[in-house]
């Protein structure tokens, strides 16, 4: 019996746990200011949460929200699942891998941005 009281996260159904909330890596900030031209300011303020890809152990799928905006709405976003009856506050998600090499944003929600 593995018992890891020092992370937190919640179990899907299937019985894998997902992170909670997690800050923005540095590849995935430096694109939304850099490639994107968004607020540097409201850009570093996002969050993203993760789970695992299909079939990979280093590939893993994300999708970044606004914490004060999912406070504002009353939603507590624990894991990536959270955000399903949320759509609303996802506003960009993608895929990317453990070492930020291989990245991509499928969803371009930038008018949610501005």
């Amino acid at each position: 019996m593995e018992w890891k009281f020092w992370q937190k996260a919640e179990t899907r159904a299937n019985g894998v746990k997902l992170p909670g909330p997690k800050e923005l890596r540095s590849h995935m900030g430096m694109y939304l200011v850099v490639k994107r031209q968004l607020d540097p300011d409201w850009a570093w303020e996002l969050k993203y949460v993760r789970r695992p890809h299909e079939g990979s152990t280093t590939v893993f799928d994300f999708r970044l929200f606004s914490p004060s905006e999912a406070k504002k709405a009353g939603v507590r976003v624990t894991n990536y699942d959270a955000l399903d009856a949320h759509a609303d506050l996802i506003l960009f998600h993608g895929w990317s891998d453990n070492w930020g090499s291989q990245f991509h944003i499928d969803q371009d929600i930038v008018a949610k941005a501005a």
